[in-house]
C-alpha cells in the first residue's frame, strides 16, 4: 500500500499503467506453467513484446504526438511530450526477467498477487533501481524478519551517505555543470575540461547516491537489494569499469541477452 501511495504521489496517472503491467505479467507468469513447450515459447515472446512495447511507446513514440492529440490531453501533458512513467525501464526489465525465469523453470510463478505487486512497485527501488530479480526479492518478501536494531546500523549510514552524495556533492556540481553547458559557446579551455570532470562525478554520485538511499531504506524493512556500484572510477580498464558500474543492469544484459545469444549462435 505504501509503495502504491508513493508511486501515485510521484507519478499521478502512471499508477494506472503500473497496475496494468503488474496484472499482465502476473497473469502471464501463471499461464507459462500451464502450457506445453511450443505454446510456452509463444507466450513468453508475447509477454516480452508487450513489456517492450510499453517501454518504447513512452520513451520514443509519445515524443512525436501533437499538443492537441487526445492522448496528450488525457494524460495532461504539456509541450507536446508525454513524460515516461517514473521507473518504467526498471520494472519493465524486472518483469521480463521474471517471465524468462518462470519459462525456464528457474522460478515458480508467484500466485500471491500482492507479493507480485510489491516485487514490481517496492518503493525504495522503483525510481532509480537497482533492477532486482524475482529470485532474490520474492523469497525475502515471504520471510521478512521482525524488527532488529541491527537493521538501523546497516540502514542509517547508507541513507546518510546517499543523501550526502546526492544533495551535498552531486547537486552542487550540477550548478556549475548546468551553467557551463547552457553557456557552452562562452567558455573554452580549462573551464570546459573542469566541467567535463565535474559532470562525470555528478552523474556517478547522483546515481549511486540514489542507490545507497534505496539500499538503506530497504534495509529498514530487512530487505537486501543488489549493490549497484563498486567504485567504478578505480577501474583499470573499460571492461573492469563496466563490471563495476550499474551492476544490476550489466548483469541483466549478460544473463538475458548476451548469454542467450551466445548459446544460440553456438548451436548454428
Amino acid at each position: 500500500l505504501a509503495s502504491y501511495v508513493f508511486y501515485f504521489l510521484i507519478g499521478s496517472w502512471s499508477i494506472i499503467l503500473l497496475l496494468l503491467i503488474t496484472l499482465v505479467n502476473y497473469s502471464l507468469g501463471l499461464l507459462l506453467v500451464r502450457n506445453e513447450t511450443n505454446s510456452k515459447q509463444k507466450l513468453l515472446i508475447s509477454g516480452i513484446l508487450i513489456n517492450l512495447a510499453m517501454l518504447f511507446f513512452f520513451m520514443y513514440f509519445t515524443g512525436i504526438l501533437a499538443d492537441t492529440s487526445a492522448l496528450t490531453a488525457f494524460l495532461n501533458s504539456t509541450g507536446g511530450r508525454i513524460v515516461a512513467p517514473v521507473g518504467l525501464s526498471f520494472f519493465t526489465l524486472q518483469n521480463i526477467s521474471y517471465l524468462v525465469d518462470v519459462s525456464k523453470g528457474l522460478l515458480l510463478p508467484e500466485r500471491n498477487i500482492g507479493l507480485f505487486g510489491l516485487y514490481t512497485a517496492f518503493f525504495p527501488k522503483i525510481m532509480a533501481g537497482p533492477i532486482e530479480r524475482a529470485r532474490n526479492l520474492l523469497p525475502q518478501f515471504k520471510a521478512l524478519p521482525g524488527f532488529d536494531r541491527q537493521q538501523l546500523y546497516t540502514a542509517v549510514p547508507l541513507i546518510l551517505i546517499g543523501l550526502f552524495k546526492k544533495v551535498v556533492i552531486a547537486d552542487r556540481l550540477a550548478l556549475y555543470v548546468d551553467k557551463l553547458f547552457n553557456e557552452g559557446s562562452q567558455h573554452a579551455g580549462a573551464p570546459v575540461w573542469t566541467g567535463l570532470v565535474f559532470l562525470s562525478f555528478q552523474i556517478y554520485l547522483d546515481f549511486s547516491g540514489y542507490t545507497d538511499l534505496a539500499l538503506g531504506v530497504a534495509s529498514l524493512f530487512g530487505v537486501r537489494l543488489t549493490q549497484n556500484f563498486k567504485r567504478p572510477y578505480f577501474a583499470e580498464n573499460i571492461v573492469e569499469f563496466w563490471n563495476r558500474w550499474h551492476l544490476s543492469f550489466s548483469t541483466w544484459l549478460r544473463d538475458y541477452i548476451f548469454f542467450p545469444l551466445r548459446r544460440y549462435f553456438t548451436r548454428l
